[in-house]
């Protein structure tokens, strides 16, 4: 297996990411976490190469595709990632998901909409609508950035968005790989 990802955790062991494997290293042994198909939350909306988050209690990790989620504390795979997406009030299925630095998740769902789930509060916040579209541009998400009261939208091709936080309102817009 090739590794795919690396991560460190609160407590100091690694989390070593494969193809299909999450292996834990506690700097003596390994804890080896296979991922099967009742663990796995369809991720339409990101198709790209492996990403991995923390926070206090779980390692979410997303590829091509799809999302699974591990328990730090009891080793093991979340079978019913819909269960906690519901428990955050989201009501619609989920095509990606993202965690800053402040611990808070990021959930866009299907129907182009962003919630925020804050780190410490059990229920997500609509954010944006339309989240794929500045004006009549369509992009896809690619990723984004929390840095105090501004969202700062990062699109595939370039294009970053910037947004009030508590309004919704956009501050603006600039397409990082053209000169303008």
């Amino acid at each position: 297996n090739r590794v795919r990802f690396l991560l460190q955790l609160n407590d100091g062991r690694m989390a070593v990411f494969t193809e299909g494997t999450l292996n834990l290293y506690d700097g003596s042994s390994f804890k080896y976490i296979h991922l099967e198909n009742n663990h796995i939350y369809p991720l339409p909306g990101y198709q790209k190469f492996l990403m991995a988050y923390k926070d206090d209690n779980y390692i979410w990790f997303k590829t091509s595709g799809w999302l699974a989620l591990v328990d730090i504390k009891h080793e093991c795979c979340v079978k019913n990632i819909s269960d906690i997406f519901s428990s955050m009030g989201i009501d619609e299925n989920v095509s990606d998901f993202f965690i800053d630095k402040e611990f808070n998740y990021w959930i866009k769902t299907v129907s182009d909409r962003l919630f925020l789930k804050k780190h410490g509060v059990a229920k997500a916040e609509l954010v944006l609508n339309n989240v794929s579209g500045i004006g009549t541009v369509k992009e896809e998400l690619y990723n984004l950035a929390k840095i105090g009261n501004k969202l700062y939208l990062i699109y595939r091709m370039g294009l970053v968005a910037c947004y009030d936080i508590k309004t919704g309102r956009h501050i603006f817009s600039v397409n990082t790989l053209t000169k303008e």
